[in-house]
């Protein structure tokens, strides 16, 4: 086989490799009855306490899926606290939906602090994450709500603080 035919089979399958990634991880349009569900939620904190996410109703809302195991949800953690502190003042919400335990989370929380609210969702933080277009079910998984409750983005993989900054017009 010549050298030019080996390098454009090489290139072609490299390609139809990115091409697959991209299809593969780009969330899908939620789903509209997304976030009426969504707000219909409650589920425990991670100090334990119920918390009912119709109170967010009305306000910008930050959707983190992640989960203890998974290490680029952790490593993407201390930028998306930063945010959350900036914002705080600005009727804007961050909220960490672990497809975790309980127990996972509320052991997390005291070896890497957040400001931000993290919630243990267990099996159920996939089907959440799914009606917001993860179909995947890969994490991290990063979601923002206007006040209105329309999806205005979302994000497959490690978010940084210029991601988050522009989706708030920061």
């Amino acid at each position: 086989m010549k050298p030019t035919s080996v390098f454009l089979a090489a290139l072609t399958a490299m390609m139809a490799g990115v091409a697959l990634a991209v299809w593969q991880f780009t969330p899908n349009p939620a789903k509209p009855e997304g976030t009426t569900q969504f707000y219909a939620i409650k589920l425990k904190n991670s100090k334990g306490e119920d918390l009912s996410f119709h109170t967010l109703r009305g306000k910008k809302v930050v959707i983190n899926f992640w989960a203890s195991w998974c290490a680029p949800c952790i490593e993407e953690m201390p930028e998306l606290d930063q945010v959350s502190q900036l914002v705080k003042t600005k009727n804007t919400e961050f909220l960490g939906i672990a497809l975790d335990s309980e127990a996972n989370v509320k052991q997390f929380a005291l070896k890497h602090p957040v400001s931000y609210t993290l919630v243990a969702a267990g099996f159920a933080g996939a089907e959440i994450a799914h009606t917001f277009g993860n179909t995947a079910g890969v994490l991290p998984f990063t979601v923002l709500i206007d006040e209105s409750g329309t999806v205005l983005h979302s994000k497959i993989g490690k978010i940084n603080q210029a991601e988050l900054k522009s989706w708030l017009n920061f």
